[in-house]
């Protein structure tokens, strides 16, 4: 599920509320900034915690490639994994 999903997805739903305001005289641009804004809002909530999650993660990550790379006869073990 993509930006494009969710987009679609909230417009849907959002579907009644798009009605109203284009019959209420908005226009079309007024709309579309609308369902924009919603977008950019969930893509941009999505990176944010995409990089705190990559960030917090890091040094777990490292933390088992350190400790692995330490011990002999790891690495012979898992060769035939690869």
């Amino acid at each position: 599920m993509g930006i494009y999903g969710v987009t679609s997805y909230a417009v849907a739903q959002r579907t009644q509320e798009i009605r109203n305001s284009h019959g209420a005289g908005a226009r079309m641009g007024d709309v579309l900034k609308l369902i924009l804004k919603g977008g950019m809002s969930l893509a941009l909530i999505g990176a944010a915690l995409g990089i705190l999650g990559a960030f917090a993660t890091t040094g777990d990550v490292e933390l088992v490639v350190r400790s692995g790379a330490n011990r002999r006869g790891d690495f012979a073990a898992m060769s035939h994994c690869y």
